[in-house]
C-alpha cells in the first residue's frame, strides 16, 4: 500500500509540477499588478478556562484593586508583532495575551490609539500620568527602579540588518564609524550611546522610519529583535533588507511595565502569565510570527491560460483523490506533528540546558548566598556560599541537613514571613540568626514568594556590624577625649586670666595710684604731661587686661551665677559696633541657675559667647538678642540676630575648619553635658539658635 502511495504521489507531484510550469511561464500581454495573501491564521485565538492550572488565586488586595481600578489604559505604537493596528483596532502578541488576563479577571484596557513619542510616554508613565501601562516594554535595571515589570512573555537576540547589497558584517565593530538608525529613547539606543561612542546614530521615531532609512541607503544599518524585525520588514514591504550578523547587545526581553504604584496589577498578570499552559503560550506567540507572501498574477490570464489545461489535470487528479486522499492526508498531518514537535522539544531542551548552565555558573561563583526553601524553613536548594555561611562543607550536606540557619529571634522571623505574605516580596531585612554550629550571624535578607516556596538571597555583615561597634566605641572614646580637652582648656584660660588679674592688672593698678600723687605735686609742666600721659598709658593697659580677661573666660560664674556673667560679658565686649545692640533678659529663678553645675555653667557660657561673636563677625547683625527661660525640667536659652543668615544644611555638610566647625563644636558640646542644640536660618531671614539643658532640681524642706 506504501509502494502504491509513494507511486500515486510521484505522479500527481509530476502533474502538479507541469502546472506550476504552465502557471509561472512567461506570457505576452501580461501587466504587473501586485496581489498579496496573507498566510497568517484570521480565526481569533479562544482560550479555554479549563486550560489554567489548579485556579487563578488572587488575594484579597488583588481583588480590592481590581473592584478599584477596573479600566487599565494601555499605551498604543506600531510595534509589530507585539503591539499594532489592524482595520483600526489594536492587534499583536501583547493585546492577545491581555485578552487572556481580561478573560479571567474581569479587566479592561483601554488602548490610547493616538500616542505622543515615546520619551514623553515613559516619562508619564512613571510618573504616573498616563498612561498606566507600556505592553511591550524592554526589561533594564534602569527602569526596574521606576517602573513595575511583569514576568517576560517573549527573549529573542538582537541582530544587525542592512540591505542586501552591503559588505559583510562579522560583528558590531565593523559598524565604527558608520552610521546606524536607532529609535529614540530605546534600549538600543542607550547601549550605543554607553558603550560605542564611535558609532554614529540617527535617531528616529519610530521602527519603520528606521528600516526604511536603511532600504534607501540613508544610514548603514539597523539593530533590533530577529522575529519581530524581520515581521516589520515582511509588513512594511522593505524587500531588500536582510539579518547580517547578530550584535553583541543583550538579548530583547519582553515584559509589560506597569506605573510603580500599581504592584497588584503586576502580581494579577503574572499569575494568569503563570497559570496558562505553554501550548496556549506557543499558540499566541506563532500566530503572530507567521510569514506573508506576494506574487505578481492577473486572474484573467490564470483563467485563459490554465482554464483548459486544469480541467484535464483535475480529471487526472480525481482518479487518485479517493484512492489516497485519506491515507495522505493523515500521514502528512501526522509527520508535520511530529516534525514541529520534534523541533520544539530540540528547541526547548536546548534553551533549557543553556538557562541551567548559566543559572549554575552564576549561582555557584557567587560570594551572596542562595536559597529556595518553603514557607515552614526546609530547604529545596542552597549553594555553596549559602552553606559555607551556615558552617557547613557545602550544600549537598546543607539541604541534606534540611533546615535553613535558626532565626535568633522569633519575632523577627513572624515579621519577615509577615511583609513575604503581604507584599510578595522583601528587601534588605536585617535580622540575627544563628548557624549549624550556633555561631551568631548578622545577615541582610532579600526575599520573594512564589506561592508556598521563597526564593532569596543572604549578605553576611556580621563583620560590618562588628567594625560599626567598633567606630561608634572610638567616636564616644574621642567625644571623652574632646570634652577632656574643653574642660582642661577652660582650666588653662582660668589660669591664665587669674595670672593677669593677680598680678598684671594689680601691678598695673598700683603703679598708676603711685604715679597719680606724683603727677599732682610736680610744678613742672613738661614733667607733668609726661607724667600725666605715662598714667594715661597705665590705665589702658590695665583696661586691656581686663578686657582679655573676660575674653579668656566667664567672669567667674561659679561665685556670681551664669546669669549675671553673660551680661557682664554682653557689656564689655569689645567688638560690639555703635550701630549694633545686644539685649540681655534672664527669666530664670535663683533656684534653677543654682542646679547648673560648673561644668555646664563654663559650656553654656562659652556657647553663648561663640555664637554671639559669630553674629557680630559673620552675619553683619544690627541687633542680637539673648533670653534665658525655663521650659518644663529644662534651661532654655535663645541666641537670636538679624544678620544676613545661611542655610545651616549646606554649612553642616561641607563643614571645614575655616567653615561650620564653630557650629559642629557647640553641637558636641551640648550633647557631652546632656542637652541639644538647633538651628533655624536661611539666606537673608538671620539665625535663631536654640540650647536646651535639662536640669534636675532637688527640692529642700525645712524641718517643722
Amino acid at each position: 500500500m506504501i509502494k502504491n502511495m509513494k507511486k500515486s504521489t510521484g505522479t500527481f507531484a509530476s502533474l502538479f509540477l507541469m502546472v506550476l510550469i504552465m502557471f509561472s511561464y512567461p506570457c505576452h500581454g501580461f501587466e504587473n499588478q501586485d496581489s498579496i495573501v496573507d498566510t497568517k491564521q484570521s480565526s481569533k485565538h479562544v482560550m479555554r478556562t479549563d486550560s489554567f492550572k489548579s485556579g487563578l488565586r488572587l488575594t484579597s488586595a488583588e481583588l480590592a484593586w481590581i473592584a478599584e481600578n477596573s479600566t487599565v489604559l494601555v499605551r498604543f505604537s506600531e510595534h509589530p508583532p507585539y503591539l499594532f493596528s489592524k482595520k483600526g483596532k489594536p492587534v499583536g502578541i501583547a493585546v492577545d495575551m491581555l485578552n487572556v488576563v481580561s478573560e479571567h479577571t474581569g479587566i479592561k484596557f483601554q488602548y490610547g490609539m493616538a500616542s505622543p513619542p515615546f520619551p514623553v510616554i515613559l516619562k508619564g508613565l512613571i510618573e504616573h500620568e498616563g498612561p498606566d501601562m507600556i505592553c511591550s516594554l524592554r526589561f533594564t535595571s534602569e527602569r526596574e527602579e521606576k517602573i513595575l515589570f511583569t514576568e517576560p512573555y517573549i527573549t529573542m537576540p538582537t541582530f544587525i540588518f542592512t540591505r542586501d547589497d552591503a559588505p559583510f558584517v562579522s560583528s558590531i565593530n565593523y559598524l565604527s564609524d558608520k552610521t546606524v538608525a536607532v529609535i529614540n529613547a530605546y534600549i538600543v539606543h542607550k547601549e550605543l550611546e554607553r558603550k560605542y561612542p564611535n558609532i554614529d546614530l540617527l535617531i528616529c521615531k519610530s521602527s519603520k522610519e528606521a528600516l526604511t532609512a536603511v532600504s534607501s541607503g540613508k544610514v548603514f544599518a539597523y539593530l533590533g529583535g530577529l522575529a519581530a524585525t524581520a515581521r516589520m520588514i515582511n509588513q512594511y514591504g522593505l524587500t531588500n533588507l536582510k539579518a547580517s550578523a547578530p550584535s553583541s547587545l543583550p538579548n530583547a526581553t519582553i515584559a509589560m511595565g506597569i506605573r510603580s504604584d500599581w504592584p497588584e496589577l503586576r502580581s494579577i498578570i503574572n499569575k494568569v502569565f503563570i497559570n496558562l499552559p505553554e501550548s496556549e503560550k506557543s499558540f499566541i506567540i506563532n500566530r503572530w510570527f507567521s510569514v506573508t507572501y506576494e506574487y505578481n498574477t492577473r486572474y484573467k490570464y490564470i483563467l485563459k491560460w490554465g482554464l483548459g489545461v486544469g480541467v484535464a489535470i483535475i480529471c487526472l487528479i480525481l482518479v487518485f483523490i479517493r484512492w489516497n486522499r485519506t491515507l495522505r492526508r493523515r500521514v502528512g498531518e501526522r509527520t508535520v506533528e511530529l516534525e514541529n514537535e520534534i523541533a520544539e522539544r530540540r528547541r526547548a531542551h536546548n534553551e533549557l540546558a543553556k538557562s541551567e548552565a548559566r543559572y549554575r555558573n552564576l549561582v555557584d561563583s557567587s560570594v551572596i548566598g542562595v536559597f529556595h526553601s518553603k514557607l515552614d524553613g526546609s530547604i529545596v536548594f542552597v549553594n555553596d556560599a549559602m552553606a559555607r555561611m551556615s558552617d557547613f562543607e557545602n550544600s549537598e550536606k546543607m539541604v541534606a541537613e534540611g533546615a535553613l540557619s535558626r532565626w535568633k529571634n522569633t519575632e523577627q522571623r513572624d515579621l519577615f514571613l509577615a511583609a513575604l505574605e503581604e507584599h510578595g516580596h522583601v528587601n534588605s531585612f536585617d535580622t540575627e540568626m544563628l548557624t549549624h554550629t550556633g555561631r551568631n550571624l548578622h545577615v541582610l535578607i532579600s526575599a520573594k514568594l512564589h506561592y508556598e516556596n521563597i526564593t532569596g538571597m543572604v549578605i553576611d555583615i556580621t563583620d560590618r556590624k562588628k567594625l560599626d561597634h567598633r567606630l561608634q566605641a572610638y567616636q564616644q572614646r574621642l567625644k571623652a577625649l574632646t570634652l577632656q580637652l574643653a574642660i582642661a582648656e577652660e582650666s588653662e584660660r582660668r589660669r591664665i586670666a587669674t595670672a593677669l588679674h593677680d598680678k598684671v592688672a594689680q601691678s598695673l593698678a598700683l603703679t598708676g595710684m603711685q604715679l597719680k600723687p606724683v603727677c599732682d605735686s610736680v610744678s613742672d609742666p613738661k614733667l607733668s604731661d609726661n607724667l600725666n600721659f605715662i598714667l594715661e598709658t597705665v590705665s589702658t593697659a590695665l583696661q586691656d587686661v581686663r578686657k582679655l580677661m573676660y575674653n579668656l573666660v566667664s567672669p567667674l560664674t561659679d561665685k556670681i551665677g551664669l546669669s549675671t556673667a553673660l551680661s557682664q560679658w554682653l557689656e564689655q565686649y569689645e567688638y560690639r559696633g555703635q550701630h549694633q545692640t545686644i539685649e540681655f533678659e534672664n527669666n530664670i529663678s535663683e533656684t534653677l541657675e543654682e542646679a547648673l553645675d560648673d561644668q555646664k555653667r563654663d559650656v553654656i557660657f562659652r556657647n553663648v559667647r561663640e555664637l554671639v561673636i559669630n553674629g557680630i563677625k559673620h552675619s553683619k547683625a544690627e541687633s542680637i538678642s539673648v533670653c534665658i527661660d525655663a521650659e518644663g525640667d529644662s534651661l532654655k536659652i535663645l541666641v537670636q540676630d538679624d544678620g544676613i543668615g545661611f542655610d545651616y544644611d549646606a554649612v553642616s555638610n561641607e563643614m571645614t575648619v575655616e567653615k561650620g566647625f564653630g557650629l559642629f563644636s557647640i553641637k558636641e558640646h551640648m550633647e557631652d553635658i546632656g542637652g541639644t542644640f538647633d538651628v533655624k536660618s536661611s539666606p537673608g531671614k538671620g539665625c535663631t539658635a536654640t540650647l536646651l539643658i535639662p536640669i534636675k532640681v532637688e527640692i529642700k524642706h525645712e524641718e517643722l
